[in-house]
């Protein structure tokens, strides 16, 4: 048997959703283009310890961002999820470029890594949930398929912006590629599945008209993510029933 036709849109979708990977390689890779010149205009000269905070604090801020988007994407949703992250990447970028000094410069490279963080956890998981079964392996790689290429344009506009030394530009112009990822995401739907476990049936139905290839595959899939929500749910129930009585009987001892 074949397995179902993947439509244009989700291809679109996987495309789209995978540009924060893009940011993300972008973002990390530019600052080791920057710091050549950075660190003549803030005065900083070789200070190994300040330059180290400069590459490295955006890792912290990603390791932030990482945790909180989780919660944020429950609560919020994937997509709603993902354009607040493309939002940060857009705000911090500039705030990186506009920085004043070595202060400002190390707050907003922290507060960049909040994006970055976000984008590693969320975009794979919302690509996955609108992606067929089928390719979903093959479009959720796209998302560490743009970071290697977010990484080589860093290379390339610390290459071309070198030679006059541009260092705010170089931080700055990443803001560019996520106003794109900011528009593209508001045409993009939710993810189904977590439109179905918040039960918003007619909304997971309409989003999985515009990414599966019938109405038949779509309403197997919102078969299917009932049933593994319900057993979810019964699986959780029935774990803090054992415990609860579990620890009754050890009171109880």
């Amino acid at each position: 048997m074949n397995p179902p036709k993947v439509k244009g849109f989700s291809v679109l979708v996987a495309v789209g959703a995978s540009l924060g990977g893009l940011l993300y390689g972008y973002d990390t890779g530019i600052i080791g283009s920057a710091l050549l010149f950075l660190r003549t205009d803030l005065g900083l000269g070789d200070d190994p310890i300040v330059l180290s905070i400069i590459t490295s604090i955006t890792l912290l801020g990603a390791i932030v961002g990482a945790i909180l988007s989780g919660p944020l994407s429950e609560r919020l949703g994937r997509r709603w999820t993902v354009i607040v992250v493309a939002a940060g990447f857009i705000v911090f970028a500039i705030g990186c470029g506009l920085a004043p000094n070595v202060e400002w410069l190390i707050a907003f490279r922290f507060l960049l890594g909040l994006p970055v963080g976000g984008a590693s956890q969320i975009i794979p998981t919302y690509i996955a949930e609108l992606a067929p079964k089928h390719v979903r392996g093959s479009q959720a790689v796209l998302f560490q398929l743009m970071i290697c290429v977010g990484t080589l344009l860093a290379y390339a506009a610390g290459h071309i912006l070198g030679e006059s030394g541009a260092w705010r530009e170089m931080l700055a112009y990443a803001s560019v590629p996520a106003a794109l990822f900011l528009i593209v995401m508001f045409a993009l739907p939710e993810s189904p599945r977590w439109l179905v476990l918040h039960g918003k049936i007619s909304q997971a139905a309409t989003a999985l008209g515009r990414v599966r290839s019938s109405s038949d595959e779509a309403a197997d899939e919102i078969n299917a993510i009932r049933a593994v929500g319900e057993d979810h749910l019964g699986w959780a129930v029935s774990s803090f029933v054992d415990d609860l009585f579990v620890d009754q009987a050890a009171i109880a001892a």
